[in-house]
């Protein structure tokens, strides 16, 4: 289950998060069920990747200066505060990851909002660039005009790309 939760993230490095109590609230209870993930598997099929370029043209030198966005598909299960999503923003340069918990993905632009405003307050510093797939979450009008208005790029990835999530996934049945 967290597996899946945390985007797909190595098992060894879930247990480690328990192990350390890195995450508030955060615990793993035994479970008999060993499943293989095939979504994690499709992954690793060398013919699917073998056409893409093995490092990003574009790598951040500061912080802040490129910031990842995705907000993943409806969890099965609601939290108790009835969020049903969640979006994680990372740092290209430091790999700092915020996430959001969200009731619906139209929610996305009032958190990146709070989260452009929360940097900028807390560091002085406005994110350069906030790269994201297409969804229709991170097109609408609002969000760009805030965007356009804070001097922030938006780049949206290249459509079945490992960037482009929410594409490839379907791109490979998952």
């Amino acid at each position: 289950m967290w597996h899946n939760r945390l985007g797909h993230r190595d098992p060894k490095v879930i247990k480690e998060m328990d192990k350390h109590a890195s995450a508030k609230n955060f615990s793993i209870k035994p479970c008999s069920i060993q499943k293989t993930c095939e979504c994690c598997l499709k992954a690793k099929m060398i013919d699917y990747w073998i056409s893409l370029p093995n490092k990003s043209e574009t790598v951040s030198t500061a912080v802040l200066d490129l910031i990842h966005t995705y907000i993943c598909r409806p969890m099965q299960t609601v939290t108790p505060g009835g969020n049903r999503y969640f979006m994680t923003m990372i740092d290209d340069c430091s790999k700092h990851c915020t996430v959001y918990l969200l009731k619906h993905k139209s929610e996305a632009a009032i958190k990146i909002k709070e989260c452009v405003k929360y940097v900028q307050t807390k560091f002085g510093k406005t994110p350069k660039v906030i790269r994201s797939d297409r969804g229709g979450e991170y097109t609408a009008a609002e969000l760009q005009n805030f965007l356009k208005r804070e001097g922030i790029q938006m780049q949206m990835t290249a459509p079945y790309t490992p960037q482009h999530n929410g594409r490839a996934e379907r791109k490979t049945g998952t």
